[in-house]
């Protein structure tokens, strides 16, 4: 699953959480790979860890809207909304913007209507199948 990668530097890993990037974004893409909610929470523990080691990287706006995809698909609806509304409210014209600032919405919506009883909150077993793109509709 995790694969070396060198940057374009005499093979050195970029400082500053290159690797740490390297990571999560492995355990990401083989969560969507596996659909396996155990892998989904592997990723989304590992985000988790991603802004205590660099916090102000380049990227990690786009770090923290990935974070909170995951979030969203293992029906963390609150954590999920939090992290879209960092995404947002941080650079308001990035290239995510618009897309968090959407699906800070809909994971509140989801919210509300677990809290109004519309929505049953499900605990999903480490087995359970997750498909990122049906979780929004697309």
């Amino acid at each position: 699953m995790r694969r070396s990668r060198r940057s374009a530097r005499g093979g050195h890993h970029e400082p500053g959480g290159g690797r740490a990037r390297e990571l999560v974004q492995d355990y990401h893409q083989e969560a969507i790979k596996t659909k396996s909610a155990a892998t989904y929470r592997l990723a989304r523990d590992i985000y988790r860890q991603y802004p205590r080691h660099v916090p102000a990287q380049r990227g990690a706006h786009g770090m923290r809207f990935y974070q909170a995809e995951i979030l969203y698909a293992l029906e963390e609806w609150e954590a999920a909304a939090e992290q879209y509304g960092k995404v947002a409210d941080s650079d308001p014209r990035g290239p995510h913007a618009q897309r968090a600032a959407y699906n800070a919405i809909l994971a509140l919506e989801k919210s509300v209507d677990v809290a109004k009883g519309r929505l049953k909150k499900r605990e999903l077993a480490d087995a359970a199948r997750i498909d990122e793109g049906k979780a929004k509709g697309q």
